[in-house]
C-alpha cells in the first residue's frame, strides 16, 4: 500500500513517487478515499489497481443510491417518501431535499484547483447521481469504515447495485483507542493539532467519573456535517427535557449554513447554547468548540448508543 503523506495526496507528487519505482516494485494496490477520486488517474497511468475506501459508513451511501436509482426529485409537506428496494424501510421527506451550502472542514486545505471531483463536494442534488459513484467508477471493490454486524445489509445491498466486492473494515480507531483495555485514553497524546475549547480533559474526565457506567449519551455533528438552526433546537428541546445525561459538542458557527463558518467563535445567525448550558447545570456538559472524542468513548460512563456524524463511527 502506498505510503502518502498530507503533501503526496496532490497529483503530480503522487505521479512522481510512483515513476521511479520500477515496476515489480510499484504497489500491488492503492486504496484511495472516495473524495480523492481524482488521484485513481494518476494509479491508472501506471497500472496500479484501486479500491475506494469510504470514511463513513454504509448506510448513508446506500440512500443515496436508492435515491438516485428511484429519481425522487420532489416530497411533498408531510410526505414520508420510502426508498425502493433497501434492506430497511427508510423514507424521505421534504426536509432531506432541502440542498444546504457544503465545504472543506474551516481551517483545513482549500480543494487542489482543478482536480477531478473538486466542485463535487456535499450531498447531490435531488434526484442526481451521487458524486461518489463518478468516483469510484474505476474501483476494483469498495471499502467501508464500519462492519457487518452494524451495516451488513447495506454493505451487500451495495455490492449488488455496484457489482463490487466490498467489505466493512471499521471502525478504523487508534491502535491506542484498542489497547487501552477499558483505562480512559487521553487525547492529547495522540493529536497536537487541537483547536480550542471552553473545557480541558481533566474537566472533563472529573465531570464523567461521577457517573455510573453507561449513562451518558454523547452526541457531536463533527465539522462538516451541520443542522439548521430549527433542527438545534428540535434537538435541543428533549436533550433538555429528558433524564439522560448527555454530552453534547457544539461548534462555534454551528446552525450557520456557510461552508465558511468559523469554529472557533460563534458566528451571527448561528446556534450557539441558546442558554441551554445554564438550563442544564452540572447534569450535563456541553462542549464549544473541540472536543477530546477518544476520551469520551474511551470512558465507562459513555452510553452503549450515541450519535455522531461525520466523525468516529460507532
Amino acid at each position: 500500500m502506498l505510503p502518502c503523506t498530507a503533501k503526496c495526496f496532490k497529483a503530480f507528487e503522487v505521479r512522481n513517487l510512483l515513476s521511479t519505482r520500477e515496476p515489480k516494485s510499484r504497489p500491488v494496490c492503492a486504496v484511495i478515499d472516495v473524495m480523492m477520486g481524482w488521484t485513481a488517474d494518476v494509479f491508472k497511468i501506471f497500472e496500479v489497481p484501486i479500491v475506494g475506501f469510504f470514511t463513513s459508513g454504509a448506510c448513508s451511501a446506500a440512500a443515496e443510491c436508492a435515491m438516485w436509482q428511484a429519481r425522487i426529485q420532489d416530497v411533498k409537506p408531510g410526505e414520508a417518501r420510502l426508498l425502493p428496494r433497501l434492506p430497511e424501510d427508510m423514507a424521505l421527506f421534504e426536509s432531506d431535499l432541502k440542498h444546504r451550502p457544503h465545504g472543506p472542514p474551516p481551517g483545513g486545505p482549500p480543494p487542489l484547483r482543478g482536480a477531478p471531483g473538486s466542485e463535487k463536494i456535499g450531498p447531490p442534488e435531488a434526484g442526481d447521481q451521487p458524486h461518489w459513484m463518478k468516483e469510484v467508477e474505476g474501483s476494483m471493490a469498495l471499502m467501508f469504515n464500519t462492519c457487518d454486524g452494524l451495516e451488513g445489509p447495506f454493505i451487500n445491498y451495495l455490492a449488488n447495485e455496484l457489482g463490487k466486492p466490498m467489505w466493512g473494515v471499521g471502525p478504523l480507531l487508534p491502535e491506542q483507542f484498542y489497547k487501552s483495555a477499558g483505562s480512559v485514553l487521553d487525547d492529547h497524546e495522540m493529536r497536537t493539532n487541537r483547536r480550542s475549547s471552553n473545557m480541558t480533559e481533566d474537566e472533563i474526565v472529573q465531570r464523567l467519573n461521577l457517573k455510573s457506567r453507561g449513562s451518558v449519551l454523547y452526541v457531536s455533528f463533527g465539522t462538516e456535517v451541520d443542522l439548521t438552526l430549527d433542527e438545534y433546537l428540535v434537538l435541543a428541546n428533549p436533550l433538555e427535557a429528558s433524564n439522560r445525561s448527555f454530552i453534547w459538542v457544539i461548534q462555534g458557527g454551528a446552525g450557520r449554513l456557510d461552508p465558511l463558518r468559523h469554529l472557533d467563535k460563534p458566528a451571527e445567525g448561528s446556534y450557539f447554547r441558546s442558554g441551554l448550558d445554564n438550563k442544564v447545570g452540572k447534569k450535563d456538559l456541553i462542549i464549544d468548540g473541540w472536543a477530546p472524542q477518544l476520551l469520551i468513548l474511551s470512558h465507562q460512563s459513555r452510553v452503549d448508543f450515541y450519535l455522531i456524524v461525520d466523525g468516529i463511527q460507532q
